[in-house]
């Protein structure tokens, strides 16, 4: 394990975006107010930066690279992404046409697929 991981206390600075999906962060020493970590996730893919503006964003896989200033590994967190694929798995989860309706557009060229118009509009015994 690195020696800078041994202590107690950090300054954590969140690198921020209108439209960021992947995770960055410098990590501080809060005596000094150096920079002793960079923490980057370099290698986002397509699907996964789509992911991460749903509901889904919090099972989404990650690879988050924390190198020291001088560009030494310190440590790699990573997680894969079976998560997702067992939470559709789950026979209890359900395929949504739209996850957020309160942010869909109001006409999409997919809503007849989804056959919206006729499950929405309710019927008898509904």
């Amino acid at each position: 394990m690195n020696s800078i991981l041994k202590k107690n206390t950090f300054f954590v600075k969140e690198h921020t975006g209108i439209f960021k999906a992947a995770n960055n962060f410098d990590v501080l020493d809060p005596e000094s107010g150096e920079t002793i970590l960079h923490c980057r996730e370099e290698k986002l893919g397509f699907f996964t930066k789509r992911l991460r503006f749903t509901d889904y964003k919090r099972m989404t896989p990650f690879d988050i690279t924390i190198k020291t200033p001088g560009g030494e590994l310190a440590r790699r967190a990573t997680t894969s992404l079976a998560k997702l694929i067992a939470k559709f798995d789950d026979p209890a989860t359900a395929y949504l046409a739209q996850p957020r309706p309160s942010i869909a557009p109001k006409f999409s060229d997919y809503d007849h697929l989804a056959r919206i118009k006729e499950w929405s509009s309710g019927g008898p015994g509904d």
